[in-house]
């Protein structure tokens, strides 16, 4: 989710003084004494970014694609990356018309972006994903910018000192197995628990992190974690 500006520090119940909230996968957070910081992006990758949201915003406001805008994630300008939704989990937008949404966004990114140098797309199936893409430290190929990457710049910028362990990863989603792995990269004392019910998720992230809990509801993890709390 984005950090602010309906964000999570406005939908958040706990106190910035006692957390350090990050949004926009780790590309940016708020530091302890309330300072924005925030995860490089060069000037002329962000102005083709704000291209799209200027773009996605038209046609959203277009009344056969406006739902779009209202299901779900709804449309999320974040830091560094956009989020659109073209499903939701109860799936009320027919299938054909969800993958002609699809279509038309990755037709905007090819447009604007015809050489793939700046925008990766990531499509869950619920969601669109367009990610500003950053160096790839294995080959010369540009790579999206993932959460594993948000870990180790927040590891550096806000001193979390993952090397000393005792690291709790919770997730839901593929997508946060990144994390995961940045974290094990740091320390071996790594902890995992995902929420989810899909074998193949489970079976990924076990493999990655052998100290993984798998459950199945979210109520579960928050109150286990209540209890830790006040214990």
């Amino acid at each position: 989710a984005p950090l602010d500006k309906i964000g999570l520090v406005e939908i958040s119940t706990a106190s910035q003084e006692k957390f350090i909230y990050a949004g926009s996968k780790g590309r940016e957070y708020f530091s302890k004494n309330g300072d924005r910081r925030q995860f490089p992006i060069e000037e002329e990758k962000q102005a083709i970014l704000t291209t799209l949201n200027e773009r996605l915003l038209q046609i959203t406001a277009e009344t056969k694609y406006n739902k779009f805008s209202l299901i779900g994630s709804g449309l999320q300008f974040k830091f560094g990356q956009t989020t659109i939704a073209r499903q939701d989990i109860t799936e009320t937008v027919p299938k054909e018309e969800s993958l002609i949404f699809l279509n038309k966004i990755k037709e905007l990114a090819t447009t604007l972006d015809s050489e793939n140098k700046f925008f990766r797309i990531e499509d869950t199936g619920k969601d669109i994903e367009i990610i500003l893409t950053i160096e790839n430290p294995d080959n010369e190929e540009q790579k999206d910018f993932d959460k594993g990457d948000g870990l180790l710049f927040l590891n550096t910028d806000a001193n979390l000192n993952l090397s000393t362990g005792n690291t709790l990863i919770c997730g839901d989603t593929s997508s946060d197995i990144p994390m995961v792995t940045a974290s094990i990269q740091q320390s071996k004392q790594t902890l995992a628990v995902f929420v989810t019910r899909d074998k193949e998720l489970k079976t990924r992230v076990t493999n990655k992190c052998p100290n993984t809990f798998i459950i199945p509801e979210p109520d579960i993890l928050v109150t286990a974690l209540n209890q830790i709390a006040i214990s």
